[in-house]
């Protein structure tokens, strides 16, 4: 089966133009929906993708309406490619049941990746900076409720009892509300 997949982002939009492009491109089959790029979680492809088996080809009009990130195409991807299925688009002239087109998702993996590393790196070397500057890091501690209680009896300050804790003052406030 060569199915195709069309999504436009608004209620206003239309897909006549993927749907007319799908269909030249030989799909038997084509599912739309309405949704934002940036949410990997779109019905009518997850139950399209469902139906697809080994052998079958995924078609779009073009890569950006599977969605806006790298790393959630490229799971897809690996998806598909895992369950031997095809992908192709038709304007980047993207098909993964050919040579070049393995090899452009080769290329697109190892860029993945290297975002993905240069970001690990970047959030590893921003977080030693915070230490160094006495930024504490990481989830703050569990407040000892029997503790709080007796601090909130000796009337002291939120500031002074998230001092005393160390957690925050949002989280000492919150804390005190489910003491009542």
């Amino acid at each position: 089966m060569i199915a195709g997949y069309a999504r436009v982002s608004t209620d206003e939009q239309n897909t006549d133009l993927q749907q007319r492009a799908l269909e030249a491109a030989g799909c038997t089959e084509i599912a739309q929906e309405v949704g934002s790029g940036k949410s990997m979680s779109r019905p009518a492809l997850d139950e399209l993708l469902g139906r697809l088996v080994k052998g079958d080809t995924l078609v779009v009009w073009k890569l950006d309406r599977l969605g806006r990130t790298s790393v959630g195409l490229l799971s897809l991807m690996a998806d598909l490619d895992k369950r031997g299925i095809f992908f192709k688009s038709v304007t980047e002239s993207f098909d993964t049941a050919t040579p070049w087109g393995r090899m452009a998702m080769t290329i697109m993996a190892a860029v993945a990746q290297l975002e993905r590393e240069v970001l690990v790196e970047r959030i590893t070397a921003g977080m030693a900076s915070a230490k160094r500057r006495g930024v504490k890091i990481g989830r703050p501690g569990t407040i000892d409720m029997d503790e709080l209680r007796r601090m909130v009896d000796a009337g002291q300050t939120i500031k002074e009892m998230a001092a005393t804790l160390g957690v925050t003052e949002g989280g000492v406030s919150k804390a005190k509300r489910r003491l009542k």
